[in-house]
């Protein structure tokens, strides 16, 4: 080989020696801090921003159908508190009180908050019966985006405790030659829903006076203007601790939860009417975004599992029954279709 082309090989083989030695040199474990260090910055990079729901609670409103102090008006309140206090929401929610046309009025509000994601409202089976007495273009829950369902509330029938009456089979016995007066809510409400029912299973009738707000109907059975009231148990809890009502049977399968040692219908009689339960759940304005009907969804599921939820819910007579969109949507659905096949065989409906 001659001398140049041995002197260029020499060259480079310092050269790359030199190079090899400028390399730092790798330490037991480095590799593996790389890999994590590499992979935790692809983790990062591919991490999705966390969501800004400010979009859902900036100005909310919470509507519902009842006056201050009726069903929905309280529960309402008390949701926005118990978010309030356990850390859920930064603010007290309002409540709008939409009145009017047993929940029509509401109804037809929430159809023009369309695709609003932050108003929702607190309903009962009112928005299922008076859309369907309605008929025509009345806003229906099918028209709204159902958000959760949230509880049953299970009714009761009570009567003064200076009436005479003592037993559910005493009442039935009474309206078989006396003219009684049921002191109720709507025509087409649960309650007087419940009370047609079981007057068709027992074969006998009384009259129906239809009163704005649970304190008169109460006041009219009190006063001996009225016979009976078909209600929500908690309604009763003082009047009957107060030794003023007499709680008859619990209108619906089971015993009712602020009323255990009181009989349901089936039990004090032979009588099994198929009696409506009042469900109480949320919903939004037509199109309301996906987003948001997620949001509010997760949200409540959270409120219902704190320990100040369970507390009222107990005190309130409920039974949790929570479900998210779909199963809200389902069941709306169906007990829509119960309440039209109810409807249709008492004569409020063709």
């Amino acid at each position: 080989m001659d001398r140049p082309r041995i002197l260029f090989s020499v060259l480079m083989m310092l050269t790359l020696t030199l190079a090899a030695c400028g390399q730092p040199t790798a330490e037991p474990g480095d590799a593996d801090e790389t890999d994590a260090a590499e992979t935790e910055a692809a983790e990062t990079e591919a991490a999705e921003p966390p969501q800004d729901t400010s979009q859902f609670t900036e100005d909310l409103e919470i509507v519902v159908h009842s006056g201050p102090g009726g069903g929905n008006d309280t529960l309402a309140r008390a949701m926005a508190q118990i978010l309030l206090d356990e850390g859920l929401a930064e603010t007290l929610y309002p409540v709008s009180n939409v009145e009017g046309g047993s929940g029509a009025a509401a109804m037809a509000y929430m159809a023009e908050q369309a695709g609003e994601p932050n108003t929702w409202a607190v309903h009962t089976s009112v928005w299922l019966s008076t859309p369907l007495q309605l008929g025509g273009d009345a806003v229906t829950v099918e028209d709204l985006s159902p958000i959760a369902q949230l509880v049953e509330e299970r009714g009761v029938i009570v009567v003064a405790a200076d009436s005479g009456i003592e037993t559910l089979q005493d009442l039935i016995d009474a309206a078989a030659s006396e003219q009684l007066i049921h002191a109720g809510g709507s025509v087409g409400s649960l309650d007087h829903v419940n009370s047609m029912l079981l007057q068709q299973a027992a074969g006998v009738e009384w009259d129906f006076l239809s009163f704005p707000g649970g304190g008169e109907r109460q006041a009219a059975v009190l006063g001996g203007n009225a016979d009976i009231l078909i209600e929500g148990a908690r309604d009763f809890i003082e009047l009957a601790e107060a030794g003023e009502v007499i709680v008859l049977a619990a209108l619906s399968g089971e015993r009712n939860p602020i009323f255990p040692d009181v009989p349901t219908v089936a039990e004090a009689t032979d009588l099994d009417p198929p009696f409506v339960v009042e469900r109480r759940g949320v919903i939004g304005p037509p199109d309301m975004p996906d987003e948001a009907v997620q949001y509010w969804a997760g949200l409540f599921e959270q409120m219902m599992q704190t320990d100040a939820w369970q507390e009222y819910s107990e005190e309130s007579g409920f039974v949790d029954v929570y479900g998210g969109p779909d199963v809200h949507a389902s069941n709306l659905a169906e007990q829509q279709e119960t309440l039209r096949g109810v409807f249709e065989d008492i004569g409020l409906i063709d």
